[in-house]
């Protein structure tokens, strides 16, 4: 048994909610130890005494088989996805001529840990396909390390950037670098569970150390803030989603990239209104998904050369638009209609709007496209 502290708990507004378990949260802690093998104990002698474990075990293993892998992302001529086929502890990341294929090796995550415990979470190619970066959790950390690998060889270059989290790489349209999220390297045995403040956006140039990397975006005055940026299309600007904490709302600013080097910060939309999602670029026209005066969504365009309020270009419907982005000249729409996902395009001004006809009824997880 482990043995309460009533005395422990937080204040909300005047009232006192008790957590007589937080101690448990220290997760390397001798006394969260005996417990956890306390109860791996219990558990063990529990499922040895039952005569449907055997059964039960079959039954899992035909569920874990089943082959799943993640949408396609296009490299050059060629197509990398991660493949689970069930039989591994985590999924494999492998390129494929088709974007569907079963493919060959990229890489394999028990690279980082032989024991399985290391998973790749997310990719992210370079604009010509050449190099793949991608994000390593360890036993099922938050906090993601950022390795790089030429696809072509599949050899794991040394850079390694880390003390990463909520945020994927986003490369420099000539592929020299990528920019990320990072925050404040943790104090010893604090990694799990100190609270994370204070994040810097960064850019990170191939072939040099973290510590030389260049600090894009920052707000030491208010330290709940975090940032996550896209290059726009033709390269010329990076585009910033600056959101507080778990509000859905968030401001937007645009960084310039001159031969790739940043430019400090300025504002497009500063008011927290409503969530702003950058969906690409038709040169100086930024195009966002917005809940801004459209609760179930609506496609906006604003000038980043100059202010200006924004301009409708797919109007709210009586669906949600749940997700979408900008491939080529034509806008790509998933709406929510009765509980299931219907894809529509149209062009950027909002004309033309065809139905996509998809397999069967069900939901689209993500959009990738080029």
């Amino acid at each position: 048994m482990f043995q309460g502290d009533p005395s422990a708990g937080s204040t909300y507004h005047g009232t006192f909610v008790p957590d007589p378990y937080r101690a448990l949260e220290a997760t390397e802690s001798a006394r969260t130890r005996v417990f956890l093998n306390a109860q791996q104990r219990a558990t063990e002698a529990f499922l040895a005494r039952s005569p449907h474990r055997d059964a039960i075990r079959r039954r899992l293993a035909e569920l874990w088989r089943r082959r799943t892998m993640s949408p396609p992302l296009r490299a050059g001529n060629q197509w990398i996805h991660m493949l689970e086929d069930g039989t591994r502890n985590q999924a494999q990341v492998v390129r494929s001529d088709r974007p569907c294929g079963d493919g060959a090796l990229l890489l394999d995550p028990t690279t980082f840990a032989a024991d399985g415990s290391a998973a790749v979470t997310s990719l992210s190619c370079s604009r010509d396909g050449a190099l793949l970066a991608l994000a390593v959790a360890r036993k099922g950390s938050d906090w993601r390390e950022i390795r790089v690998v030429e696809v072509a060889s599949g050899t794991l270059r040394d850079d390694v950037v880390r003390f990463v989290k909520f945020s994927s790489p986003e490369w420099l349209a000539d592929g020299s670098g990528f920019f990320y999220l990072r925050y404040p390297e943790p104090a010893e045995g604090k990694a799990l569970h100190a609270v994370n403040q204070a994040p810097r956006y960064c850019l990170h140039r191939l072939g040099t150390q973290q510590q030389d990397d260049v600090t894009v975006w920052a707000d030491p005055d208010h330290p709940e803030r975090a940032a996550d940026g896209r290059v726009s299309d033709d390269g010329k600007q990076l585009v910033l989603e600056v959101s507080s904490g778990t509000d859905s709302r968030n401001r937007v600013a645009l960084v310039d990239l001159v031969e790739g080097k940043p430019s400090a910060p300025r504002p497009l939309v500063d008011e927290l209104r409503a969530s702003y999602v950058f969906l690409g670029n038709d040169g100086p026209t930024l195009y966002f998904l917005t809940g801004d005066g459209a609760p179930r969504g609506r496609v906006v365009a604003l000038d980043s050369s100059k202010p200006g309020p924004a301009i409708t270009r797919v109007p709210e419907s009586t669906d949600t638009l749940a997700a979408a982005r900008l491939v080529a000249d034509r806008l790509v729409l998933v709406y929510l209609h009765d509980a299931y996902h219907v894809v529509k395009t149209c062009m950027l001004d909002g004309s033309a709007v065809r139905t996509v006809a998809l397999p069967e009824v069900g939901s689209v997880g993500a959009l990738t496209g080029a």
